[in-house]
């Protein structure tokens, strides 16, 4: 009897282990763990967004979402594009063929913001304004593209960005928007991971662009996979942050994690970026 009775203990024992062990649906994660975690460990696939709850463990999604960072596209969608699926600027575009960025390093938003001071002198009178500098992280400005979706900064987070501040009505402006697609492709045989992002502020009368302005900017110059957007406001905070004399076009470099690293130079030729970027770089 103690025999037999050690016999059932010993195999309940072990029922128990592998029990402990046991990945029901073969997802990489073990069903006590998936209890724990809230997850099915009946199904490979919890939020059934097309990863397994192991691929999203991995990935650090979230097993129960299948949108992760909310922003309107499954965590499957943003893996298979190569962006970041815990970012809700890093998503896929139906339009403009960007180069979006995947930001393996976010930007240090709680500290983004303009730390320099812009002015202008005009008649003897000194105006002044916050301004960003070299070393200040950009804000989380977007506004309305070519296409009429939304498109900002962080859009490109994880790329080497130039931003050129224009307006309809600026005759250099449009000198430089001429060049603005071919420098870009001179900086990327270089540079793969570099966008230029033209935001225009105003029309050709002053006014606030619409998406048809826009796209007459854009295809009058040749601007296909560049990015140019407009304020949905004309009472937009963030431009005069942009500018620290006054003056446009103004142009200014971006690093990945969204740092200035050259503001209001009007480095606008690939031989003067890819120097910046070099120096950057460490190269």
């Amino acid at each position: 009897m103690r025999v037999l009775l050690s016999s059932f203990v010993l195999l309940v024992g072990c029922a128990a282990v592998e029990n402990a062990k046991m990945d029901s649906d073969g997802d990489g994660i073990l069903d006590e763990a998936e209890r724990s975690a809230g997850t099915d460990p009946e199904s490979a696939d919890s939020d059934d967004d097309g990863l397994s709850d192991g691929d999203e463990a991995n990935a650090g999604t979230d097993p129960l979402a299948a949108d992760s960072d909310g922003d309107g596209y499954d965590d499957k969608a943003e893996i298979d594009a190569e962006l970041n699926p815990n970012f809700e600027w890093s998503h896929p575009y139906e339009n403009g063929d960007y180069l979006v960025g995947a930001c393996p390093v976010l930007p240090d938003m709680e500290n983004a913001g303009p730390t320099g001071i812009g002015s202008y002198v005009d008649g003897g009178r000194v105006y002044e304004w916050d301004a960003y500098q070299v070393g200040d992280t950009l804000n989380a400005w977007a506004g309305i593209d070519s296409y009429e979706q939304e498109a900002g900064f962080y859009t490109f987070c994880g790329n080497y960005m130039l931003v050129t501040v224009s307006a309809g009505w600026c005759g250099p402006c449009q000198d430089l928007a001429e060049e603005l697609a071919a420098e870009q492709e001179k900086v990327r045989q270089e540079y793969p991971n570099f966008i230029s992002f033209e935001l225009l502020y105003q029309n050709a009368r002053g006014g606030l662009p619409t998406a048809s302005v826009l796209a007459d900017w854009r295809d009058t110059f040749g601007l296909d996979g560049v990015p140019v957007v407009a304020p949905f406001s004309e009472d937009d905070t963030e431009i005069p942050f942009l500018e620290v004399d006054g003056f446009i076009p103004t142009s200014f470099l971006v690093a990945p994690d969204m740092t200035v690293i050259s503001m209001d130079e009007y480095v606008t030729s690939a031989r003067d970026i890819k120097a910046l970027i070099a120096e950057h770089m460490g190269e």
